[in-house]
């Protein structure tokens, strides 16, 4: 992983955690991110119905679409969508290229139950796409189970990769969330980045 990488994930991950603190709820029609990684920045803009600001060249950052949106990976063979994501992050690099994405498909904290449902439900179309753990043993998927439900509500459960070939990879975590909205209600947050891949234990056996 690389440095820029390191410091981006870092100051993304705060301004997920802020969107939930401070954004309200919002209702209506939602748009559509679509995006390849590599590719063209205008490429991405033109395809997507949600309005994506120009990036700054010269160096890789991120931009937010200026609309609740929703994630679509726009690769026929590896294609899923999330729900709405009140944040939601993508990088570039120094040639305007697609980088990443980091994003919290969510609108709101929700109860383990709901927030269990999105995950299952992302999990399932990765599954039906052709994506495959990327460490089954070490980082297996979540199941609402006994022993999964445990862990998320004792905040210690592992992050999960999954990767569509050399192409792409997916981290997803869950984590504990104050609400002050729901005091003494657990709420729970994902977070979920996706590049080319990243973590590679296979380079380590």
């Amino acid at each position: 992983m690389k440095p820029r990488w390191l410091l981006c994930v870092g100051v993304i991950f705060g301004l997920a955690v802020a969107a939930y603190c401070f954004l309200k709820d919002i209702t209506g029609e939602y748009n559509e991110v679509a995006l390849v990684f590599g590719e063209p920045w205008a490429d991405m803009q033109k395809r997507s119905s949600a309005t994506i600001p120009d990036t700054t060249s010269g160096h890789n950052w991120y931009v937010q679409p200026e609309q609740i949106s929703y994630l679509r990976l726009a690769d026929p063979q590896f294609e899923f969508k999330t729900p709405p994501a009140k944040f939601l992050a993508i990088t570039h690099d120094e040639k305007k290229q697609v980088f990443s994405v980091r994003m919290s498909p969510v609108l709101k904290p929700l109860p383990l139950d709901q927030t269990l449902q999105v995950v299952l439900d992302l999990q399932d179309q990765w599954r039906k796409a052709g994506w495959k753990l990327t460490s089954p043993n070490e980082n297996p998927a979540y199941e609402n189970t006994p022993y999964w439900i445990d862990q998320f509500s004792r905040c210690q459960s592992h992050s999960v990769y999954w990767q569509a070939e050399e192409k792409y990879q997916i981290n997803i975590s869950l984590y504990c969330f104050d609400d002050d909205n729901a005091p003494g209600q657990p709420r729970y947050m994902i977070i979920m980045a996706m590049a080319a891949p990243w973590h590679k234990p296979w380079e380590h056996e």
